[in-house]
Formats: C-alpha cells, structure tokens, sequence
C-alpha cells in the first residue's frame, strides 16, 4: 500500500497559514489578554495626555491666548504654532509643547518596536 501524496489536512492547513504568495501579508495572532492590555495601556496614555493638555491649556490659556482660531480639526494648526509656547521659557507654556508633540511622539515610540517584532515573527514562520 503506497502513501499518500498530499500530507494530512492539519500539516497542510498549517503550512497555507506561514506562507503565501509573495506580498501577502501573514496574519499574527494575538492573544485576548495581548490585545487588551495593549488596548488599555494606549486608552491610559491617550487618557493621560488629554488630562495634561487640558491642564496647561486652561494655565497658559492656549490656544486664545496666542491669537490662535480654529474651529475643526485643529491639531496640525496647534502643532504648526506651538513654536509660540517656547517665546516665554515659562515652565507650564515648555510643558504644553512637551505635551502638544507627545500626542504624535509617544504613540510612535509605543508602536515602532512592537511593529518590529511583529515583522520579526512574521519571518520566523
């Protein structure tokens, strides 16, 4: 009695799911706690930068105080006159703009390294 040619089903599924065609994006799995942490700890962050922007806002009386105006989608108008806060070297007015770039800096230092490792384990497989 001869073997069969094509391997078992379990093998066979498992070999599609590693590889592909050439450009095809492999999926990672994650677990339910891997996410939600994840999840949690960028909503804990996004909670924490958003209490601190309030905060030095309300001090400093930004954006107002500044001439500044926008009525929507303001974030690039604050980001691009942000420069102004550095004018006065007050302390709260170097905090603002610490907190104004960390909106775009720390979701990036956050997500580059776990990109990384994901692409990392996705050559492994």
């Amino acid at each position: 009695m001869e073997a069969p040619d094509s391997p078992p089903p379990d093998s066979e599924t498992r070999d599609r799911a590693s590889s592909g065609p050439p450009g095809e994006t492999a999926a990672v799995k994650l677990s339910w706690m891997q996410v939600a942490l994840m999840v949690a700890g960028l909503a804990g962050l996004g909670a924490i930068e958003l209490a601190l922007y309030l905060h030095f806002s309300d001090v400093t009386g930004w954006p107002e105080a500044y001439g500044i105006e926008c009525r929507r989608k303001c974030w690039g108008t604050y980001l691009f006159h942000s420069p102004r806060l550095l004018l006065h070297n007050d302390l709260n007015e170097i905090a603002l703009f610490a907190v104004l770039w960390a909106v775009v800096w720390v979701p990036a230092l956050v997500l580059f390294p776990i990109s990384k490792q994901l692409r990392a384990r996705k050559r492994l497989n």
